[in-house]
């Protein structure tokens, strides 16, 4: 099926809701852990107040993605059990939450609605012990971090058990970063940018 006719397929209004609720609970979660300064979310010298902000704006997105009824034939009413997705880099661009204080130079935290309703569904059809399989003959197209990208799809229960689901917490595991004054593309300005400089704990990665 061509990617147009996929993503034109609607999940229920049920199950939206409910994965809203889990989502809703992980940025509670953040919340809590940036008021207790548990380790969570924490980059540099960034204010909290600044971090605490983007988790209420994504609340705010979040909610929106829910439709007021079903139309129609429901992603879930077809029994779908499988995904095989070819050129699965197109689909890299996730939303990463906290993303804008992670600014590093060839990866995108901010992602598209396209990537993020693949992965409802991929969620969907594992919950449902079905198969997902990507399939790309460019998997790393910008930086290291792009694995993170496909770990999140193919790799969500190994995240959690070594509780590097937060992005903050996987770049700290496998990487070091530096912050280093650049010329600007109109050759007159310098600005910062933060790239990796050295990475660690491949062989696990």
């Amino acid at each position: 099926i061509a990617y147009s006719c996929f993503e034109m397929i609607p999940l229920s209004f049920n199950y939206l809701e409910r994965d809203l609720e889990e989502r809703l609970q992980i940025i509670n979660d953040a919340i809590y852990a940036l008021k207790f300064n548990t380790g969570y979310y924490q980059w540099g010298s960034e204010p909290l107040e600044r971090q605490k902000q983007y988790i209420t704006s994504l609340t705010n997105d979040l909610m929106d993605k829910i439709p007021a009824r079903d139309y129609g034939i429901t992603f879930e009413m077809l029994e779908i059990n499988s995904i095989f997705l070819d050129e699965a880099h197109n689909y890299k661009n996730l939303t990463v939450a906290g993303g804008k204080f992670y600014e590093i130079v060839g990866f995108r935290t901010k992602g598209s609605k396209k990537c993020d309703k693949m992965l409802e569904r991929v969620r969907y059809i594992q919950e449902k012990n079905g198969n997902v399989i990507f399939a790309t003959g460019t998997p790393l197209t910008n930086s290291l971090a792009d694995i993170y990208t496909y770990q999140r799809y193919l790799q969500p229960e190994i995240l959690d058990f070594c509780n590097l689901k937060d992005f903050g917490n996987w770049l700290n595991a496998f990487s070091e970063r530096e912050v280093t004054f650049e010329v600007d593309v109109d050759a007159q300005n310098m600005v910062l940018r933060n790239r990796f400089s050295r990475f660690h704990n491949l062989p696990e990665l």
